[in-house]
């Protein structure tokens, strides 16, 4: 929204507008969503909108998005499309294919770089015990123990899948996490080609990373087109770009 603005600024008015549309299940998310970002799109001087949606991935139509003739469209796919998986991989397939009708501009996607579905027990363990001890050393380094964030994440999002992950047969995982080579086999599948990662780009996340979260534990590492976000040697996000051929 910052470099909208910017580009707003040098360009004089009439350029740029944005409208976002917040797709989830929680309305009240969504409006606590809309509002900070109302405030700051405010605070910057930026013409926005914020349109929620309160439906399930897997049922997404285009005519819901009220595409509108002459936007350039960015699809920001955060920590989502895992639970596409759940069902069988064809819902993915399926979402990813109406993504694709669309024609964005940009799909921008971020999952979790860990294999949780291996269907081999221990493989699935021990991945599960590398990725989630990493996070709690990098929680250690950024947020006391005694943080109420940090009880917060632990409590209600890492216990739930650690006991999912290791605890239940695969008919009853609910999460389905997978790495950034499997991820790619999806997206290109349904016809999206990489957007390499630029040096600039790279430079600006290193910059962000160091500003938000100072401890060296962190790094970002740019890896066959994607960026890695880890902890010491280990990758725990990734992060990539695509649009559509």
């Amino acid at each position: 929204m910052q470099a909208l603005a910017d580009y707003r600024a040098d360009q004089g008015p009439g350029l740029p507008e944005l409208r976002i549309t917040g797709i989830g299940k929680d309305k009240q998310i969504l409006e606590m969503t809309s509002r900070r970002l109302a405030d700051f799109a405010q605070s910057i001087n930026l013409p926005f909108e914020f349109i929620p949606l309160i439906q399930n991935l897997d049922s997404l139509k285009p005519n819901m998005l009220q595409l509108r003739t002459g936007e350039a469209l960015v699809v920001n796919c955060m920590l989502q499309l895992h639970g596409l998986l759940e069902e069988a991989p064809v819902a993915l397939e399926s979402f990813l294919g109406m993504l694709y009708s669309l024609n964005p501009r940009v799909v921008t996607l971020a999952e979790r770089e860990m294999s949780s579905n291996q269907p081999i027990f221990l493989d699935r363990f021990a991945d599960a015990l590398n990725h989630y001890s990493t996070l709690f050393d990098s929680l250690d380094a950024t947020l006391p123990p005694s943080s109420s964030e940090r009880i917060r994440v632990e409590q209600l999002w890492f216990w739930e899948e650690i006991a999912n992950i290791v605890g239940c047969e695969e008919s009853e995982h609910l999460m389905w996490y997978q790495k950034f080579h499997q991820w790619r086999i999806f997206m290109e599948r349904a016809g999206f080609q990489l957007i390499s990662t630029s040096e600039f780009a790279l430079s600006q996340a290193r910059l962000l990373l160091r500003l938000h979260y100072p401890s060296e534990g962190y790094h970002l590492v740019e890896d066959d087109g994607c960026l890695l976000l880890g902890w010491q040697d280990r990758p725990l996000f990734a992060v990539s770009s695509w649009n559509a051929l």
